[in-house]
């Protein structure tokens, strides 16, 4: 699937839950914002450049300027736990959620 059908994707599958998407969770009623959003995402550059932002805009976000370093040294560790944790969440969320 190519990076724009998949972000289309996302965006389809959103739209029937935006109803409940409140605050800043409404920055995913844009497609624009969620390709931007996994677009950034995707490399650890992606990541540091949001975490640096992010820190910006934190009274005392200066730690999170370190955690770039954290997640490239437990990287593989993190992706295992991700991989066996994701599958778990779509199960979950296939048993909970409400249907549109």
């Amino acid at each position: 699937m190519s990076f724009p059908h998949f972000v289309d994707e996302v965006h389809r599958r959103i739209q029937p839950y935006k109803h409940i998407l409140q605050g800043g969770l409404h920055f995913f009623h844009s497609r624009r914002n969620i390709g931007y959003l996994l677009e950034t995402n995707q490399d650890l550059d992606g990541v540091a450049y949001i975490l640096s932002r992010i820190s910006n805009r934190l009274r005392k976000g200066d730690g999170l300027l370190d955690a770039i370093d954290e997640i490239e040294t437990n990287y593989d560790q993190l992706e295992n736990d991700f991989n066996a944790f994701f599958p778990d969440l779509v199960e979950y969320v296939r048993t909970v959620r409400p249907q549109p």
